[in-house]
């Protein structure tokens, strides 16, 4: 994401300006709005924004309605990083687009963006179970929820990955004389 977070006094904007006459402004935290629909076994990753931040020169008043700026990124067919630029959008506190007018000035026309687009793949659990149940007992299996989950990382990455493996350590059950049931972070 973006933010305006620079504001440089300007010239009197005529009778509109503030009471004191100076123009200013004040931090404005932004983020990025994707939209769209992205592929299946794909997913958005990181945005990468140049720049970073950027300058308006304006009135206070026209200023201090501004809370936050962003730019959208339509994610409908996207299966590869995109690089592209859009135009900054401004909003207020309750997410209501501003329009720019001539008297407020901002340094940038277009934002640059690289979107980087991940793979989804779903990746099969293995279950490594360590100890023995108490005399009498014995190990009959190991039941889960789901057998699968979805993973997202480069391409690259993702095609050698084959199974999460839960290991023993997880899975212990020394000494069970009944089911064990075990909620396993992955």
């Amino acid at each position: 994401s973006f933010g305006i977070s620079r504001f440089r006094p300007g010239e009197p904007y005529g009778d509109d300006q503030d009471r004191d006459g100076a123009d200013s402004g004040e931090a404005v935290h932004s983020a990025d709005n994707l939209y769209g629909t992205i592929p299946d076994g794909y997913a958005p990753g990181t945005v990468t924004l140049s720049p970073q931040y950027l300058t308006l020169k304006g009135p206070e008043s026209l200023i201090g309605q501004i809370s936050s700026a962003g730019i959208e990124i339509n994610l409908d067919n996207v299966t590869e990083d995109v690089t592209a630029a859009a135009i900054p959008e401004f909003y207020d506190a309750n997410g209501n687009e501003i329009q720019l007018n001539d008297r407020i000035e901002s340094d940038c026309e277009a934002v640059e963006y690289t979107l980087t687009v991940l793979r989804v793949k779903n990746v099969n659990l293995e279950f490594e179970v360590h100890g023995e149940p108490e005399d009498g007992y014995r190990f009959t299996g190991v039941q889960c929820s789901v057998t699968s989950v979805p993973v997202m990382g480069l391409r690259t990455l993702l095609a050698s990955f084959q199974t999460i493996t839960i290991p023993g350590d997880s899975l212990d059950i020394t000494g069970a004389s009944s089911n064990v049931t075990v909620t396993v972070d992955l």
